[in-house]
């Protein structure tokens, strides 16, 4: 079989390995290389069209149909099948089948996830201050920087305006000057540009008339561009990687213009070092623009104008001075041990802290832990954080930053999962768009990674090998004993949490993770010591979550109880629970009560469930004095609502109950109990939350009556409405 010629089975398997890759994931080259590939092998577009859909922020089917009639019969020789393999090899697809043989051994160069060699322990730096020069005298110091006596400069001033993306693009090859007429003509040459579009240069030395790759003169500069961090952020990691610029410009913009020292002797050894620039930009959070890496690339002038906003000049030779200087940096910061000097840290160069995940709780960066008791709700709710995540929604009044999601479900059949995810949604109200692309899963139960089992290890090194660095904000594991390699003493939980560091920082991604609790009550333990095994657990994660079985007796908590069974729930003596929250870099939020509802917890809004203690404590074992002081609560409760009657009664009032509420202050002073609010007299009064043994009557003008209780002491109800004792407004 020839390289050109595809049979069916050839097709079968492109496309198999196809679908292995997630188009999002993929640089904008790259996405249109696939497109090449498919069109030269003779695969439909449709194809590439469906295929394309699985990332709807970039998804245009225009630009498909586009971009696909003009990709000419000879596509197929500038790009083949071995491109397309090598990406999905590189995400994990073993396909082994003949149409391997046209694959090239991949470089790790090429692998879009992020290398372990190419993570840098990097030392913060100072970032560059804009000199105070005029827009001319930009121009000069940029050119200078750039261009040596005797070289072109290409200038273009020429635009046009594109509709569809919004923006001015440049036209046409542009003006040509020598270095003297440059410096010479900067006034001239600034004015003679468009003020709404900017004015452009070429990074790189080109022949006299030139405009293409080919007409690059001195393989010197590449330019790098990143778009998708603020600007701030963006000059940080340039200065942190310290790399070789003779010249840094803010583009007018949402980018940064670096233009970094490649020194090459020709296209061949640009293209290497392109490459390797690249990948150790990505892997240590710049991530650039891959359309910048051509040699006859262009970049912004300093000093000209663009909207309301001028292509300004922040440096010039910033950083190392070459490119042999940059690797052997490199080099000396691979990922290690790294000793800080206090005062570069602290003072002016205080770094600020990372933004919040999940506000209150979590930063971007961090670990947490969801514990609680086997049928607990762990993973209904692992799976509405999930959701919550990737769409920017609420989970428990914490406030959710929208990024994309990894699920990795562990112990739940892909088919149990996916409907949990399908029912939690429906809870949530969630349209399908507001998560497609931005929340994945993969399925470990019964699976395997090479010969054996997964394990955290297997698990972390296929993530780091198949996960490109930033591609997902937030990598969920549900439950995480699942992965364990041994019994859950210090050093095997040690040995875990540190698998977890080194996937968290290789990635650049937050992990959560659920696990049980201990066997025995929860009462006497902290949030942090809930973790089943070594309780390095909690002392390990930046923020806990705690899910904890609340005791509740029928006859004890009658108002929960009732609550319960109006909620649907059909055994109330394992539905109540009480969420509590440990946060490292926040204050400690307050706990939640909640009750055990389907597919998600129902909170606790009336606090029914605030008596109720943990499984474990003297409260829920039912201590004499426990109960006796809520029973003499309750009383007390109900004496003083009397009382208030009374004296609304003598003051010729009906008694209402916003009427009787004008008297229970001084009736709640005479009995030593603290006076509610309005809304809290309304739940004493009420069927549901009720510890008095007054109810409205609707026949007679909602005043409070006496109602019949029964041996336990509750309201009796008939036909859902309470049984009165005393006639209308009379209090016995």
């Amino acid at each position: 079989m020839t390289t050109n010629t595809y049979t069916a089975a050839d097709r079968a398997r492109l496309m198999r390995a196809l679908y292995f890759i997630d188009p999002a994931s993929l640089s904008y080259e790259e996405w249109l290389e696939i497109g090449m590939i498919l069109k030269g092998c003779g695969i439909v577009m449709s194809v590439w069209d469906t295929w394309s859909q699985r990332d709807p922020d970039r998804y245009d089917a225009t630009v498909i149909r586009e971009k696909w009639e003009g990709f000419s019969d000879t596509c197929k020789d500038k790009v083949g099948p071995g491109t397309l393999i090598m990406l999905a090899k590189v995400r994990g697809w073993t396909d082994d089948s003949d149409i391997a043989l046209m694959v090239p051994a991949a470089k790790e160069s090429q692998a879009p996830s992020a290398q372990p060699s190419l993570l840098l322990n990097l030392p913060h730096r100072d970032v560059p201050v804009p000199p105070h020069l005029s827009p001319a005298d930009q121009s000069r110091a940029f050119l200078r920087a750039v261009r040596k006596p005797g070289e072109y400069i290409t200038v273009v001033t020429e635009a046009k305006y594109d509709e569809k993306s919004g923006k001015w693009k440049p036209c046409g090859k542009g003006t040509y000057y020598t270095f003297d007429e440059a410096m010479d003509h900067a006034e001239d040459i600034l004015a003679s540009g468009n003020p709404d579009a900017g004015i452009w240069v070429r990074v790189n030395p080109m022949t006299l008339g030139g405009a293409s790759n080919e007409d690059v003169t001195d393989y010197r500069y590449v330019l790098v561009e990143c778009d998708d961090l603020p600007i701030d952020e963006q000059l940080r990691l340039i200065a942190d990687l310290n790399l070789p610029c003779p010249a840094i410009i803010f583009s007018g913009g949402k980018s940064v213009h670096a233009i970094v020292r490649i020194d090459a002797k020709d296209a061949e050894e640009y293209k290497e070092r392109v490459r390797r620039l690249y990948d150790v930009c990505k892997a240590n959070g710049l991530s650039v623009d891959e359309s910048c890496k051509n040699a006859g690339r262009l970049t912004r002038l300093p000093g000209a104008t663009r909207a309301d906003e001028v292509q300004t000049l922040i440096a010039t030779d910033f950083g190392l001075p070459t490119w042999s200087a940059w690797t052997a940096f490199v080099e000396r910061h691979k990922r290690g041990l790294y000793i800080h000097d206090m005062a570069d840290y602290t003072g002016a160069h205080t770094p600020e802290k990372r933004p919040a995940l999940i506000d209150g709780l979590l930063r971007e960066g961090g670990k947490m832990i969801i514990t609680g008791p086997p049928k607990s709700h762990k993973s209904m709710e692992a799976i509405h954080l999930a959701l919550a995540l990737a769409t920017g929604d609420s989970w428990y009044g914490h406030r959710c930053k929208r990024t994309r999601v990894l699920y990795v479900n562990t112990e739940l059949d892909e088919c149990e999962f996916t409907n949990r995810v399908e029912e939690v949604r429906r809870a949530m109200h969630l349209d399908l768009s507001q998560y497609r692309g931005r929340a994945k899963f993969i399925s470990t139960a019964g699976a395997t990674l090479g010969k054996g089992l997964i394990t955290i290890s297997s698990l972390c090194e296929w993530m780091m090998d198949t996960v490109a660095r930033g591609e997902y904000g937030v990598i969920i594991i549900d439950p995480i004993y699942k992965l364990e390699e041994g019994d859950e003493d210090t050093a095997t939980v040690n040995a875990f949490l540190l698998e977890l560091d080194r996937l968290r920082a290789q990635l650049g991604c937050s992990i959560i993770y659920t696990h049980h609790t201990a066997k025995g009550g929860d009462a006497y333990k902290t949030v942090y010591e809930e973790g089943r095994g070594s309780g390095n657990w909690g002392g390990d994660a930046d923020a806990v979550i705690s899910i904890s079985e609340l005791t509740v007796n029928e006859q004890k908590n009658a108002d929960a109880w009732d609550a319960m069974r109006e909620l649907g729930i059909a055994n109330p003596a394992t539905a109540a629970y009480r969420i509590r929250f440990g946060a490292r870099s926040f204050a400690e939020p307050p706990d939640i009560n909640v009750f055990k509802t389907y597919p998600l917890f129902t909170v606790d809004a009336r606090g029914l469930l605030l008596p109720l203690g943990m499984r474990g404590s003297a409260q829920a074992r039912g201590g004499t004095t426990t109960a006796n002081h809520y029973a003499e609560v309750r009383a007390l409760k109900n004496e003083a609502t009397t009382r208030a009657i009374e004296a609304c009664k003598a003051a010729g009032k009906p008694t209402t109950r916003s009427n009787v509420y004008e008297f229970l202050p001084a009736a709640c002073a005479q009995f030593g109990i603290e006076t509610p609010q309005e809304g809290t007299f309304k739940d004493w009064t009420s069927r549901t939350t009720g510890c008095c043994l007054y109810r409205t009557d609707p026949t007679q003008d909602n005043v409070l009556r006496l109602c019949e209780t029964d041996t336990h002491g509750r309201v009796v109800y008939e036909n859902d409405s309470p049984k009165f004792l005393s006639a209308p407004g009379e209090a016995a």
